[in-house]
């Protein structure tokens, strides 16, 4: 098999890029030689730090240049034609396109490859982004999850290089892993942390997320703080201590679950450090168990192998949920869902969760591991 060279387009969002990842593991793992590029956006860049499945990355901006077009026209215009050149100069022998929108085709368009691939436009996010690809994934119509979509199109890529035969199964849990890499240094200051908050290594340390950029996605700080009461009225023979964690202006949502703790949060609740990208993997890699609505926490948490309980809304599980065995959703269904909708009058199928369900969620992940 001759040495390839591929791009991967996937600009957005921590989660989505998150769940992109098997399917680059499965790439790599049918292409080992292979040089594969990755067209990301800055927000997400991190997540893919010393990643052992991607060759590089391209890093664009494109908020920051609509920002700053009218102000420097010429400035922006010469940064997008050096990364459109480089595109095009590149001689990729496939684009894949997992993105689904149109500016991810229009980048796959002008690289001028061969084989530039995308989903049908019924898969797309829009659906005229289809019509900038010229190879289509007919797999990702026949499964749910995104993460099995993905793993379809590269399955789709290698039949149509004529590397495996038509029909093969689209599936990366034969050994590949995501690939994500915990930095040294942020775990030894986040061990720090936890040794200066008394934390123990026998302790039973759970990361709780209560943020979520969605309104639509996010729990009340008092079903949280019900759920903590709950979970450590169980008798699982470990010490519980939880980790509230947030990302940059999202701390007052953890302190609010606190609050609402009062008296109750003693030296069991507390804040996790500040956090980027390294440091959350760090935090989560230590953690135990991970609650969480779906944002990118839980998708990383569950990428790391950690166990999982999903608190979903407007998004659907079966599409959108953690990837893996080790993981529970909670979910309150409503005739209206999934709507993957971020503004609501009532937000009743986030609001109606039950506390007491997601405890029993937790403690039943714990009985499972037997921590």
């Amino acid at each position: 098999m001759s040495k390839k060279r591929f791009l991967i387009i996937k600009l957005g969002a921590i989660g989505d890029v998150v769940h992109a990842l098997p399917a680059i593991a499965l790439l790599r793992r049918m292409y080992p030689d292979a040089a594969i590029d990755w067209l990301i956006e800055p927000k997400s860049a991190a997540i893919l730090d010393s990643n052992p499945h991607i060759s590089s990355r391209m890093v664009i901006d494109t908020k920051r240049w609509r920002r700053r077009f009218f102000r420097h026209p010429f400035k922006v215009s010469l940064e997008v034609y050096r990364v459109l050149a480089r595109l095009k100069h590149a001689r990729f022998d496939a684009v894949i396109d997992l993105q689904g929108l149109l500016k991810s085709s229009l980048f796959a368009w002008v690289s001028k490859s061969r084989l530039r691939f995308g989903y049908p436009s019924r898969e797309c996010r829009e659906g005229l982004s289809a019509r900038l690809t010229n190879r289509k994934c007919w797999h990702a119509v026949d499964v749910r999850h995104v993460v099995e979509k993905h793993c379809s199109m590269v399955v789709a890529v290698a039949e149509e290089l004529g590397d495996v035969q038509p029909g093969a199964e689209p599936s990366f849990c034969d050994g590949a892993e995501p690939g994500i890499v915990v930095d040294d240094g942020a775990r030894h200051r986040f061990r720090e942390f936890l040794s200066e908050r008394g934390v123990q290594d026998g302790d039973l340390l759970i990361g709780v997320n209560p943020c979520a950029a969605w309104v639509t996605k996010r729990w009340s700080a008092a079903n949280f703080a019900r759920m903590i009461r709950i979970a450590r009225g169980a008798d699982v023979g470990r010490r519980m201590r939880f980790a509230l964690l947030y990302g940059p202006g999202e701390e007052q949502f953890a302190k609010d679950v606190i609050k609402q703790l009062g008296h109750d949060a003693g030296d069991d609740v507390f804040l996790a450090p500040p956090s980027d990208i390294p440091m959350l993997c760090a935090i989560l890699d230590a953690c135990d168990l991970v609650v969480s609505g779906d944002t990118a926490v839980l998708h990383i948490a569950a990428a790391l192998g950690r166990p999982t309980v999903a608190l979903f809304g407007p998004s659907d599980p079966e599409r959108n949920g953690p990837f893996g065995s080790r993981s529970i959703v909670v979910q309150h269904r409503m005739a209206c869902g999934p709507c993957y909708k971020r503004e609501c009058k009532d937000k009743a199928c986030i609001k109606n969760i039950s506390p007491t369900k997601v405890a029993e969620a937790v403690m039943g992940l714990v009985q499972e591991a037997r921590f």
